[in-house]
């Protein structure tokens, strides 16, 4: 029973080890971020691209650095919120090694993660002897409980500032909720690019929110008015 447990042990150990090994394997000696390299890196470290692009790896892991440092892209409907799509596509296999680059590319990913609240996932594609890494940024609570109906019953969270107007996105007097609460939504306004309202709705009677509109929502408790909020600061609640 000794040697058994004996032998499994050292099985695992070669199993481990062997994992490290195929991320390792033939390492171009010129190239700069190496597996090492990356392993022993803070995100503020790479995020800074003061380093040298010796080999195609570290130009291509300087594409992944570069298109997730700053999101650009933004979604209106939700305040400006920040996200993140990324494909670098079409990665020859006679430039990188397949194995290597995916496990360096995870590796810079979940460095990324640590220290931001956007929570990125990604995959890789392999067809034709050509690689493809995609990357993008997970749907936070709010989309995945998106409030689509005035008169729904919600939360908002902690620290949420409501304003008197919808106008510009927030204009006029305004409070801060003290602790996450729940509420009821009994209002819309649409607004266009520039914060000026298009059209709104106040009322108690259910209607039908355009969800990827850019818009403002109005809350309440059961005996006061609040105001209104930007609708990535609410979520709604099953009933």
């Amino acid at each position: 029973m000794k040697k058994l447990f004996t032998s499994i042990l050292l099985i695992l150990f070669i199993c481990v080890n062997s994992i490290g090994i195929r991320a390792n394997a033939q390492e171009p000696d010129e190239s700069y971020l190496t597996v090492e390299v990356i392993e022993h890196s803070f995100w503020e470290e790479l995020e800074s691209n003061k380093y040298p692009q010796k080999t195609k790896e570290d130009v291509y892991l300087t594409w992944l650095i570069e298109g997730i440092r700053k999101p650009t892209a933004t979604i209106t409907a939700f305040g400006e919120f920040p996200y993140i799509n990324l494909w670098i596509g079409g990665l020859k296999e006679e430039d990188i090694d397949f194995d290597r680059f995916i496990y360096k590319c995870h590796r810079v990913i979940e460095l990324y993660n640590h220290t931001h609240d956007l929570q990125l996932t990604m995959i890789s594609d392999i067809s034709d002897s050509m690689l493809g890494i995609g990357v993008e940024s997970k749907n936070p609570k709010f989309i995945d409980n998106m409030v689509s109906v005035v008169g729904e019953l919600t939360f908002v969270e902690k620290d949420t500032v409501y304003w008197e107007s919808s106008q510009h996105f927030g204009s006029g007097r305004s409070g801060r909720i003290k602790q996450t609460t729940k509420v009821y939504v009994n209002g819309v306004a649409y607004l266009d690019k520039n914060g000026d309202i298009i059209s709104s709705y106040y009322g108690t009677d259910p209607k039908q929110i355009e969800t990827w509109a850019p818009r403002m929502l109005h809350i309440c408790t059961e005996g006061r008015d609040l105001g209104w909020i930007y609708p990535a600061q609410i979520a709604s609640i099953e009933q």
